[in-house]
């Protein structure tokens, strides 16, 4: 059996404050072992390697005394002496604060000033599992954000703002951004299910027309449809290409009956919700080679939109790779990760997913769909598409 030194132990605490310090913080019950296990070996591994586990055994000694832990020892025979052998350390949660150090500390301590601000003001922070919950969240954020959530709350509490949008909430130094996203803690807060405002604005969902005969006709070339609004499309599609990028769709050659879509904008649940792209005879999905690509393809799929990919396969990559990067389109450098499990993906484009991931990769872990010509991508989609044939 391993044993456990200082470093593996307060290794171990920190995992434990992480999972309970707000709930510390707020005064809620929370689950703590103060007692730590250092392992043990029997006394013919001890023999075998006698001077590394004293040093061990005087190595925690020191380290307990100088720390004031309580060291718990047990008696072991080793080689026909009598051995005392470190064998647990006894450590409450606030020694483990003080133990890790910081940012423990001082996390631990505005935690509370933020708990008893909570408490204060807002009567149903009074719940200690919301005032955990409220101080977990509001861990990271600045003192003038967090003074902005009481002020909402309180506001909130005693306001109905339905059908409001968040602009129109008149609480000084609001945001609509910052009100967005706190929304389900503020409603908490202010002990209401929902704040009610207006739903957020619908998605736009911007397009290309591609065939030929209308394009003919000089009309406009670039349309947008506001997903739930009646659409006014200049014809009824039947094949429908779904891009990740605005480049590909801007640009694609003409296909009969086609329109090209923008995917990197609405979202999977915005097509769906959308007829004329969901009940189109043939829809296409083409994107970046890389692991963000296939997952959104597999959203697209999961949705129940996406009959076919194309050009997001190992033969593809293994064509165009040399023209590859190992960053995303932010700049930070792509690595080796898990796969996301449960994808809806078809064996080739999971064969693609899996090879861009495993840390055994050699080549770029992403090939923009832009580098590939744009005479290769318009055959690829004839071929998927028969009736769009010229």
């Amino acid at each position: 059996m391993s044993t456990k030194n200082p470093a593996d132990v307060l290794a171990l605490l920190e995992r434990r404050l992480v999972k309970v310090w707000s709930r510390a913080a707020a005064g809620a019950a929370y689950p703590w072992e103060d007692r730590v296990t250092l392992g043990s070996l029997t006394s013919a591994e001890l023999a075998r390697n006698l001077d590394q586990h004293a040093t061990w055994a005087r190595t925690w000694t020191a380290w307990a005394s100088e720390r004031g832990v309580a060291l718990e020892v047990r008696t072991q025979r080793v080689a026909g002496t009598t051995q005392q052998l470190p064998y647990a350390v006894t450590i409450p949660f606030t020694d483990a604060v003080r133990l890790v150090g910081e940012p423990w500390p001082a996390r631990l301590e505005r935690g509370r000033r933020r708990a008893a601000a909570l408490t204060d003001r807002l009567p149903a922070a009074g719940d200690p599992d919301l005032c955990a919950r409220a101080v977990r969240e509001t861990d990271t954020w600045t003192a003038l954000d967090f003074e902005l959530l009481l002020t909402s709350a309180d506001w909130f509490s005693r306001n109905d703002a339905t059908g409001k949008t968040p602009r129109q909430v008149p609480i000084e130094g609001l945001h609509a951004k910052w009100l967005n996203t706190s929304q389900p803690l503020v409603a908490a807060l202010a002990g209401r299910d929902s704040l009610n405002l207006a739903p957020p604005h619908p998605s736009v969902i911007h397009f290309t027309y591609l065939d030929p005969d209308y394009l003919e006709s000089g009309r406009r070339r670039h349309d947008s449809h506001t997903v739930g609004d009646a659409p006014a499309l200049a014809y009824t599609p039947s094949v429908i290409l779904i891009c990740e990028n605005k480049d590909s769709v801007v640009t694609f050659p003409r296909v009969p009956g086609g329109i090209a879509v923008e995917g990197n904008g609405a979202g999977a649940g915005a097509f769906a919700a959308t007829p004329w792209i969901r009940d189109a005879a043939c829809v296409v999905y083409w994107g970046d080679m890389d692991a963000d690509g296939l997952q959104i393809l597999g959203q697209f799929r999961a949705k129940g939109i996406v009959h076919h990919s194309m050009l997001m396969d190992v033969e593809t990559y293994n064509r165009y790779q040399r023209w590859g990067t190992n960053h995303d389109k932010n700049g930070r450098p792509l690595t080796a990760r898990e796969p996301r499990q449960g994808l809806a993906l078809e064996p080739a484009e999971l064969a693609l997913y899996e090879m861009l991931l495993a840390a055994e990769h050699p080549g770029p872990r992403r090939v923009e769909q832009e580098r590939i010509p744009q005479v290769v991508a318009h055959a690829a989609l004839l071929k998927l598409a028969p009736s769009a044939a010229v």
